[in-house]
């Protein structure tokens, strides 16, 4: 005889976590907005304080250096100053150089440029025309509409950061205009790449493959993506600051670095990187202190977004948004997911440009800078993460990883989060 009852030996299986997910859906926001209004709070009087901290220091240590006798950095009128400024394309380069030459400084903008071809005399690549025709475009409209404000000359330089015969061209340029016009070249400032993303290209092109993506054409992206912070974050302040050594120590001027921290939290892949270039600062700093150049790192925390800034400022970022690999972006798993999900709980917010721009202005007009500058929450606490061993960190990102993969109520509420 055959028994037709449906069957429902599965079911008391099922019943508890059915439950404990039900439960979890209606506490987790609550206790997630909680912790947000905790962190935002924290993070606001941790700014406060070291935004105070650095004020004070910064005055203390002009104080100290004129009693020792230490020798000054050269102080000119704007209207006798050139500024080098490098990483001009987009983000807080961009905002420096227009800055500059409102104040009426001399700017020389250079815009790192691939060019079509490896001989000498071959042509500007489309992006570097492009690069170069908004900034002009943004400078003439800010110019117009400000007319009473002394600005100074805004130079776009593009070039191939890696052919040495386009980056002596562009040295003998600045030297020749600062020879003609009576000109001090106080400070170059190295400014961050924006957009580059901090996620590891080997952790990405895993989990690809593991969603059965082909990674082929994947792998040429991320290895291109990770050459490229290579060379502008380590390799390219190396490079200009051996390039105009002569003419910043004419002026016993300034190097500034901007090194800003990613994005993705207190613990992630560009932290690695981040370090080597202020390594690389602090090898900069000990090789030119004695010909009077004084190199100062600005670390700050995570930059704020494109979409803030005014939409004549974001004319090249929507340009190369669309260059991007849009099935990368897609596959993205959902440990990236979470992250974007849980942006306002565990990433601090983010630092305008103003400020950044502030201490920037500081440094070229103080006698005495500091070697370095602090704005944020983050690198405070990425300082603190020092104090902690290298396997404590390891295992607690492996963890987290391994708790963001296997768990699927976790999974589906962090989907569901990132689509709202």
């Amino acid at each position: 005889m055959t028994d037709n009852r449906p069957k429902t030996s599965k079911r008391p299986g099922r019943r508890p976590t059915t439950f404990v997910e039900e439960i979890l859906a209606a506490v987790l926001p609550v206790l997630l907005s909680v912790l947000e209004s905790i962190c935002s709070f924290f993070f606001q009087r941790l700014n406060t304080a070291v935004t105070i901290l650095e004020v004070s220091s910064s005055r203390l240590f002009g104080l100290a250096s004129r009693l020792l006798g230490i020798p000054p950095c050269g102080t000119y009128k704007p209207e006798d100053s050139a500024v080098l400024i490098l990483g001009v394309q987009e983000g807080i380069g961009r905002s420096a150089a227009l800055r500059f030459s409102e104040l009426g400084y001399t700017v020389f903008a250079l815009c790192p440029n691939e060019y079509e071809g490896g001989l000498q005399g071959s042509q500007m690549s489309s992006d570097g025309r492009r690069h170069v025709s908004s900034l002009l475009y943004i400078w003439h409209n800010r110019k117009e509409r400000s007319r009473s404000l002394p600005w100074g000359l805004l130079a776009p330089v593009s070039l191939d950061v890696w052919s040495t015969s386009q980056r002596q061209r562009a040295v003998e340029t600045v030297q020749a205009y600062c020879a003609k016009y009576t000109l001090r070249l106080v400070a170059l400032v190295i400014s961050p790449v924006p957009g580059c993303n901090s996620l590891s290209p080997y952790m990405s092109l895993y989990r690809l493959a593991a969603r059965g993506v082909d990674t082929c054409t994947s792998c040429s992206a991320e290895e291109e993506r990770w050459r490229k912070r290579i060379l502008s974050q380590v390799t390219e302040p190396i490079l200009m600051a051996h390039d105009y050594t002569w003419l910043l120590r004419q002026a016993s001027g300034r190097i500034i670095v901007i090194s800003p921290c990613s994005e993705d939290g207190l613990c992630d892949f560009g932290f690695s990187i981040e370090e080597a270039r202020r390594a690389v600062c602090q090898h900069l700093c000990g090789a030119l202190q004695p010909l009077g150049i004084r190199v100062i790192s600005i670390i700050t925390g995570p930059l704020e977004e494109a979409s803030s800034r005014p939409f004549s400022d974001r004319l090249v970022v929507g340009c190369r948004g669309q260059d991007f690999d849009t099935e990368l972006l897609r596959s993205i798993d959902s440990r990236t997911q979470s992250e974007h999900a849980t942006a306002p709980i565990v990433r601090p917010p983010s630092v305008k440009d103003d400020e950044i721009l502030r201490i920037a202005q500081e440094v070229v007009q103080s006698r005495h800078p500091k070697l370095v500058y602090t704005i944020g929450a983050l690198p405070v606490l990425r300082a603190a993460l020092k104090l902690v061993p290298a396997n404590v960190l390891l295992t607690f990102k492996w963890l987290s990883f391994e708790i963001l993969s296997r768990n699927d109520f976790m999974t589906c509420w962090v989907e569901k989060r990132g689509s709202e």
